[in-house]
């Protein structure tokens, strides 16, 4: 019974972990998307501070740091509304 419930804790976990991977990874093809479609309106200062923020966040990221990259990532996203 034991074995059981450890099984299913850490089937949960390794579900958790890739859910979180594919939130990260998410938002790096929305950061993409939206380089795609609007970079040209973008002065060369935002854009650099997009892409910065775009590449960190890819890296935390491939690191597993889902909370450094998804604040990244949003900050990135935040600034082509600005």
């Amino acid at each position: 019974m034991k074995f059981k419930l450890l099984l299913a804790a850490a089937l949960a976990g390794a579900f958790v972990t890739s859910a979180q991977a594919d939130d990260c990874t998410t938002l790096v093809s929305q950061v993409d998307e939206l380089l795609a479609t609007q970079s040209a309106t973008l002065n060369e200062e935002v854009l650099g501070q997009i892409m910065v923020l775009r590449n960190q966040g890819a890296q935390d990221c491939d690191n597993g740091d889902e909370e450094a990259a998804t604040e990244s990532l949003e900050q990135a996203i935040s600034l082509f509304t600005q």
